[in-house]
């Protein structure tokens, strides 16, 4: 299935792609949804606000936790990630991430800068 839409770098949509593929990539590859997001929040790049809390109108979880499925959604529809079954995240090939970093380390800025988040001392 193609993409919808393009999504462009440094929004906050591709922001969630990247924070979704950076912790797939560092827990091996494949993890349900929960160890994706408690992996987030444990790396700290993803300031999570008093705004990211509350969950949006039709959902139980947080707000937060509905953005990163929804990134998970647009890596799919991109072939990064498998969409093979509900709650398995898992990278289509574990190298996928690798481009992220090289050019991370070409372009020669820092992992807070490249997120565009900062990360929680």
């Amino acid at each position: 299935m193609p993409p919808k839409f393009k999504i462009h770098t440094y929004t906050n949509r591709w922001q969630g792609m990247m924070l979704v593929l950076h912790a797939l990539h560092e827990l091996g590859g494949s993890n349900p949804k929960q160890e994706v997001i408690d992996y987030i929040n444990r790396s700290g790049y993803y300031d999570i606000t008093k705004h990211d809390l509350p969950p949006y109108e039709s959902q139980n979880e947080p707000k937060y936790h509905t953005l990163l499925a929804w990134a998970r959604k647009d890596c799919v529809e991109r072939d990064l990630i498998l969409g093979h079954e509900r709650d398995a995240w898992a990278l289509r090939v574990l190298p996928t991430f690798s481009w992220v970093k090289q050019w991370q380390e070409k372009r020669t800025f820092a992992a807070r800068e490249f997120w565009g988040l900062q990360r929680k001392q």
